[in-house]
């Protein structure tokens, strides 16, 4: 890693460093408490930062260093919390709402077209002001829209509000796995595949939330406490996260970007470079900052860019239609239409959101382990086995051969129902957003998980949109349609989904252009 300058040397290349670290023509030290060292290339003072030389091997230092990293990562999933929220609004809300076919389905489909707005918004907003923003944004538009539906007196205002979440849900797509991949795990590929999932624990935490408060509270209240979440997001960006340093130093801004590495104390700024354009590999004028429409357009042209796009879209294409939100959505209708009938299908809500919410904990435990690929072709092969079971169940429920009425059979569509939540929750639905943090180079890092995930909520509209009438005219037959998409999901993991376990982001990307 590059020797880091030390604070009495200037911003590079046009950087600025705030008042509090600024300095005289002599070399200073930025805190007078902090110890420092000399930087025998440059003969200027620098400070040993957390985890730097001082205590290489302290055990301590390293316990202080992990305890930082989730602290860190947990301030910047709070924004994904109130757009998660959003996803499963409309399965609560719609009973309480006096809506046509068509109006219930533009409900709960409304806010995966307002996401793909977000999502293009967000690359640029990341790439051209900063993570942070895209953050604080986030959560500002969410808290808008959460209010209107909180206080809405019409349909119209309802679907305004709708909108407005589900464009914050476009927002959050990406920024924090972006800012936690590259800044808080960047020196620790392990942590890395854990902490990166914690922005979709976080959105399905949301979930849990909405259905639990559904089944209790009206509609109206549900809103209100996403919008006090939304305001909670917007003030702990604010005042405790500083812009991402690896962000400042691809603007060459490396007097900012040590400012904000020893705002976050994990130690030195990460000057990792990924690959850029071959003509400009300096991390000072890194296409990043004037890289133009047409030179972000040579870049998607290149193997390392045009690859994992197309696979990560692929996937987003085919979780989507083996029906992972259209189940969020809709879950109370969707019980129901598994065949299950024995108990309140709010209840078996509130228990399919906490089995959600545990699964994607338990990713950030499993996926250091056992790495992306197993986990998604596992996955895969899970919902399409409990959607054909749910379509076989429903197939032969009225036949004379078998009574149905025992016990024994009516347990089978909720087994169905659980085997395709966790199978869902481990694989298909956390993991392509945890990739995006990981597989795209840096200067266009932004621009192309925005474009992905937009894809992604575009997929996500059309399965929800379509569902209602699907269901009407395919009956029973649509459980074997979500499960066959499924199945070539798995298929599509299994031949062309790269590794990324153990890998540092340099090596992921060198592997899609060989």
């Amino acid at each position: 890693m590059p020797t880091e300058k030390g604070s009495g040397s200037k911003a590079a290349k046009g950087g600025s460093i705030p008042k509090s670290e600024s300095s005289s023509s002599t070399a200073t030290t930025i805190e007078p408490s902090t110890p420092t060292s000399v930087d025998p290339t440059t003969s200027e003072t620098q400070p040993l930062l957390a985890g730097s030389s001082s205590n290489p091997q302290g055990s301590s230092g390293k316990d202080d260093s992990l305890s930082r990293q989730i602290f860190l990562s947990i301030i910047l999933i709070i924004p994904c919390i109130a757009p998660g929220m959003s996803f499963g609004f409309s399965a609560v809300a719609l009973d309480q709402l006096p809506l046509t076919i068509s109006q219930a389905s533009w409900f709960a489909s409304l806010v995966f077209i307002a996401a793909p707005i977000g999502c293009l918004l967000s690359g640029p907003i990341m790439d051209k002001l900063g993570r942070k923003p895209a953050l604080i944004l986030t959560g500002v538009v969410g808290l808008i829209g959460w209010l209107i539906i909180t206080y809405s007196l019409t349909i119209t205002n309802l679907f305004i509000g709708r909108f407005l979440t589900g464009f914050s849900q476009g927002l959050a797509a990406s920024p924090s796995t972006i800012y936690i991949a590259e800044s808080i795990v960047v020196q620790n590929t392990k942590l890395r595949g854990s902490l990166a999932s914690w922005s979709v624990v976080a959105q399905t935490f949301g979930i849990l939330q909405v259905y639990f408060m559904g089944s209790l509270l009206r509609y109206r209240k549900v809103a209100a406490i996403a919008a006090i979440i939304s305001g909670l997001g917007v003030l702990l960006i604010t005042f405790i996260i500083p812009e991402s340093p690896a962000w400042l130093n691809s603007k060459g801004r490396r007097g900012d970007a040590d400012w904000a590495a020893r705002r976050l104390r994990l130690g030195p700024p990460s000057t990792q470079t990924e690959p850029t354009s071959r003509g400009d590999a300096e991390a000072g004028t890194s296409g990043q900052e004037t890289m133009s429409t047409s030179n972000i357009f040579k870049e998607f042209m290149k193997p390392e860019a045009y690859k994992p796009l197309l696979i990560i879209s692929l996937f987003f294409l085919f979780q989507q239609f083996s029906a992972v939100n259209v189940i969020i959505s809709y879950m109370v209708d969707f019980i129901r239409s598994s065949g299950f009938h024995i108990l309140n299908p709010y209840f078996i809500t509130v228990i399919a959101g906490l089995i959600i919410f545990a699964s994607t904990i338990s990713i950030s435990f499993i996926l250091p382990t056992t790495g992306v690929k197993p986990l998604s072709v596992a996955s895969g092969v899970g919902i399409a086995i409990s959607m054909f079971v749910i379509g076989t169940y429903l197939l032969f429920e009225k036949a004379p051969v078998i009574n149905f009425e025992w016990g024994f059979f009516n347990l089978i569509p909720l087994a169905a129902l659980i085997l395709n939540i966790v199978a869902s929750s481990v694989g298909f639905l956390p993991i392509p957003y945890v990739m995006l943090g990981e597989v795209f180079p840096m200067q266009i890092k932004g621009v192309a998980a925005g474009l992905a995930t937009c894809l992604a909520y575009i997929f996500s509209f059309l399965a929800v949109k379509t569902y209602p009438y699907l269901h009407i005219m395919l009956g029973n037959g649509i459980f074997f349609f979500y499960g066959l998409v499924a199945a070539l999901g798995a298929a599509h993991v299994l031949v062309y989904l790269p590794e990324t376990k153990g890998k540092s982001l340099d090596e992921i990307i060198r592997g899609f252009s060989s």
